[in-house]
């Protein structure tokens, strides 16, 4: 079997690794939800590239999974092929908690949302069980 490809992917997984810690450093924080949309609204183009590197972070990490199954040959080839899959859906998480950054960028843009409604959308049942369950997964 040939391996050409791991070094290539093995090189994504960092970058995607890289991109990742680099989006976290530049994301904006707010304490509460009103100080995070005048962030939004003052940082709004850094808001989008934050997504933009969130989502290629995830795309990068996804192509470098392959470079983690060479590393358990054997006996312990399902157990990879196992962690693999659960980082595959937690990578997926994070493009969709990138999407979620520019769709809350474009209600705040185009003012959909204001101050008094962000905490109410917040407080929202279905947000919150959906929000949490993430949380949880991505952890697990």
């Amino acid at each position: 079997m040939r391996n050409d490809w791991v070094p290539a992917s093995a090189a994504l997984l960092v970058t995607g690794a890289m991109a990742l810690t680099l989006a976290s450093l530049l994301t904006p924080t707010g304490s509460g939800g009103s100080e995070t949309l005048q962030l939004v609204r003052d940082n709004d183009n850094r808001w989008l590239a934050v997504s933009a590197i969130f989502f290629l972070a995830s795309a990068m990490l996804i192509l470098g999974l392959p470079s983690v199954l060479v590393l358990a040959p054997g006996p312990g080839r399902h157990v990879g092929m196992s962690a693999v899959v659960a980082l595959a859906v937690g990578f997926i998480g994070i493009a969709g908690y990138a999407m979620l950054l520019v769709f809350l960028r474009a209600l705040v843009v185009t003012d959909a949302i204001r101050d008094a409604s962000i905490d109410a959308v917040t407080e929202e049942a279905g947000l919150r069980v959906f929000l949490y369950g993430w949380i949880v997964a991505f952890y697990l």
